[in-house]
């Protein structure tokens, strides 16, 4: 710097030197992002826009092969988000539709690859394409579409295509399977065996079948709905049923013998009832004409199960109890139903009737004294008519008009139904009724009530509330005395009791945060009281935390100081860079009219002699309190039980020192900057710290599931390390400036 001023003396050049290094030092911070410039709260309010822009997480950071998109070659040449671009700038509509598009051309890729392994009969890696990493994609998709004012019409297709698609694959996996042991059976003479597992496979083809149709409707859907490409997908999914109805005939026609079924109603009034049973004789025989004689046979008659001997001809008789058969049905369908190893095929029958209805009795015999948030219930009871047991008729379980369970009654028409009670209705009793789940049946749908009272559960609100200015950032997490999250409750934030007021919902994780203008009347004695308040209604008790924050008094000189730091971090930073230097040059020229010796000489044992070493040494100074700050904030986080706010804030802290070390841009992504870093030299076990850290903050921020406190801590340690350390560094940070090693020794003598 000397060179810059070579007839300026030395204090001259300390004032000049200082106002121009805290222009500088400014201007980079404020034009930062939130995180870097240590705005804590402003970065846990930045949109989770930024997970879209790193979409496939920090890229090298714990993950390899074909998860990363650059590695995938079925992804575009220029796979990556669009322009890196900060989440300010993508408010525009126009920058989000190309966000959007980008993540909905991701997920048509993990369903390519997808449909890839599929093809290959690779169950397991195709289910994994579309699994945990697709559904974060999803998200972040889900939620830029929500933004965009001319977003898609049904951004739940593509979610329904995955878990449906999830599904197919299960139902292949578990057809291909069986179907090996089939094989295997055959080929070993195990006939018995292979008969078994062949009435497996058409239970599992059927299946196949079913899930097939609704995935291609949902693949259709989601093309039809946004600019997903799955033809590819539709393709192989239709292929590899097809391949499926085909084997599946083979082994119908090499394991069984067909049957034929003839039944009739006897008597000339064809009316049945669960009182009044419908008697049908029937004949069956192998397809040949061979009576299957002298033996059990198993008939399902509708939805009810019924047992038989037939004669030495096939002949047999049984008695038909109708209890969920429509009750306008005017036909009923009996069908045979084959032993598990049995050689003969399956044959049904058609005979007319008219349904009668009567209603049942619903008893409730047991139930729990109270109900609770969160809480199993567990009914039990039994359904009869007359007296006579009622079996495998649909029960369900209801409280306050909540569903809880359902179960099917035994065949002594017992159940016990059991649900997880979820909230009571607003008062303090609740009802648990029990109900035939069926609907214009031959029996009616009967029900049994009883009222019990509900338990109140504590539940507990925390707050971080800090200052932005003439604006309020608070934060804080909804939870149960027991520490379950609460989602979707109403939380009330106030300001010096009712001077502002915001009504905010906490999410998934009961989490919440809030931006309140705090007016001048609040700001007047210079503190502002922060309140969070749950009501407690339905079950749960009412919660509340407070918090005092520092506000400057309107007009004085620190709400100037306020306004006026306010100001700077609105202004762009090449403005603050032009007022810096301006400030600067007129302390110098100040400096130069009214210096007391004004033949100082110009170089000499001052302490700027020291030239780069001593400017590094004053940065780091600054810095590291900075630094040293927010990592006393994060540990307070930490031991309030909010490991995301101290997970970000410790990145903040980390990303601070490694830009200003690496000469980093302050937009940097945390992918970028964890790329630059590494290319940069930084050593491995200091790497390995920054993945750790870095892998900490991307599920703070972007992952639906809490983070642990054990994670928390460990990327606190790492954390530490990386910003307190400071014999290791490279750069002109490091403590050698790059004219030579760094020391003061010459300049303080």
């Amino acid at each position: 710097m000397s060179d810059l001023f070579p007839r300026v003396g030395a204090t001259e050049r300390r004032l000049a030197v200082a106002l121009l290094v805290v222009s500088l030092v400014t201007g980079t911070l404020v034009a930062g992002d939130p995180a870097a410039a240590g705005s804590v709260a402003d970065a846990r309010q930045t949109s989770g826009i930024q997970a879209a822009n790193s979409a496939e997480g920090v890229a090298g950071v714990g993950q390899t092969g074909d998860e990363s998109p650059a590695n995938d070659s079925t992804t575009r040449p220029n796979d990556s988000p669009p322009g890196q671009v900060n989440p300010a700038e993508l408010e525009e509509d126009g920058s989000l539709g190309s966000v959007e598009a980008w993540l909905v051309d991701q997920l048509g890729s993990r369903f390519e690859r997808s449909s890839a392994n599929l093809s290959e009969g690779q169950y397991d890696a195709a289910a994994e394409a579309i699994g945990e990493e697709y559904r974060e994609e999803y998200e972040r998709y889900a939620d830029v579409a929500d933004r965009m004012e001319d977003g898609p019409s049904n951004t739940t297709a593509l979610e329904r295509a995955q878990r449906r698609q999830q599904a197919f694959l299960t139902a292949m996996k578990r057809y291909d399977r069986t179907y090996d042991r089939y094989r295997a059976a055959r080929d070993n003479g195990s006939d018995a065996r292979a008969r078994r597992l062949a009435r497996q496979l058409r239970r599992y083809s059927n299946r196949v079948e079913r899930r097939s149709d609704s995935l291609l409707g949902s693949l259709r859907e989601a093309e039809n709905t946004t600019d997903a490409n799955l033809t590819e997908s539709r393709r192989v999914v239709r292929n590899r049923t097809a391949n499926v109805t085909a084997r599946q005939r083979e082994v119908e026609r090499e394991s069984f013998v067909g049957t034929e079924l003839s039944a009739t109603a006897t008597g000339d009034d064809r009316t049945a009832s669960f009182t009044d049973p419908l008697v049908v004789a029937g004949r069956l025989r192998a397809a040949n004409g061979t009576p299957l004689a002298n033996r059990t046979a198993t008939f399902r008659v509708g939805n009810e199960t019924a047992t038989a001997n037939t004669n030495a001809t096939g002949g047999f008789r049984l008695a038909y109890r109708p209890a969920s058969l429509p009750a306008n049905a005017s036909a009923v369908t009996v069908r045979y139903v084959p032993d598990n190893d049995s050689v003969y095929r399956t044959s049904n029958a058609s005979l007319p009737v008219t349904v009668r209805q009567v209603e049942p009795t619903v008893r409730i015999t047991d139930a729990p004294d109270s109900v609770a948030y969160n809480r199993t219930v567990r009914v039990r009871g039994s359904v009869t008519v007359e007296g006579t047991p009622v079996a495998g008729v649909p029960v369900r379980l209801t409280a306050s008009d909540e569903f809880l369970g359902n179960a099917t009654t035994a065949g002594n028409g017992s159940f016990v139904l059991s649900g997880r009670f979820s909230e009571a209705d607003a008062g303090n009793r609740s009802s648990l009724r029990v109900s035939l789940a069926l609907r214009d049946a031959a029996l009616a749908a009967e029900s049994a009530t009883t009222t019990v009272p509900v338990e109140r559960v504590g539940t507990a609100v925390s707050l971080n509330a800090s200052r932005n200015g003439t604006t309020l950032q608070v934060a804080g997490r909804l939870t149960t005395e027991d520490g379950e999250p609460l989602g979707d409750r109403a939380v009330h934030v106030r300001v010096d009791e009712n001077a502002a007021l915001a009504v905010v919902e906490t999410n998934d994780a009961g989490r919440y945060d809030a931006t309140i203008s705090v007016p001048e009347s609040a700001r007047k004695d210079g503190n502002v009281t922060a309140s969070a308040t749950f009501d407690g209604s339905r079950g749960l008790t009412r919660a509340q935390a407070t918090e005092t924050v520092a506000f400057p008094s309107p007009g004085g000189p620190a709400s100037l100081l306020a306004d006026a730091v306010h100001a700077a971090a609105t202004a762009p930073w090449w403005a603050l860079l032009l007022v810096g230097s301006a400030i600067a040059l007129v302390a110098y020229a100040a400096a130069r009219r009214f210096r007391p010796d004004r033949d100082e000489p110009a170089t000499g044992g001052g302490p700027l002699a020291s030239g780069n070493g001593s400017r590094a040494h004053s940065d780091a100074d600054s810095g590291g309190a900075s630094r040293t700050l927010l990592l006393s904030l994060a540990c307070q986080q930490l031991d309030r039980d909010d490991p995301e706010s101290a997970v970000e804030t410790v990145y903040a802290a980390v990303r601070r020192r490694l830009v200003d070390q690496f000469g980093a841009d302050h937009s940097v992504t945390h992918a970028e900057l964890y790329a630059l870093c590494r290319d940069g030299g930084l050593p491995d076990d200091r790497l390995d710290a920054l993945r750790r850290v870095t892998q900490a903050y991307e599920r703070a921020r972007f992952s639906s599931q809490r983070l642990s406190t054990e994670t928390a801590e460990t990327a606190l340690r790492a954390g530490s390390l990386l910003a307190e350390e400071t014999g290791t560094e490279t750069g002109t940070e490091a403590g050698t400036g790059t004219d030579g090693p760094a020391t003061t020794e010459g300049a303080d003598r």
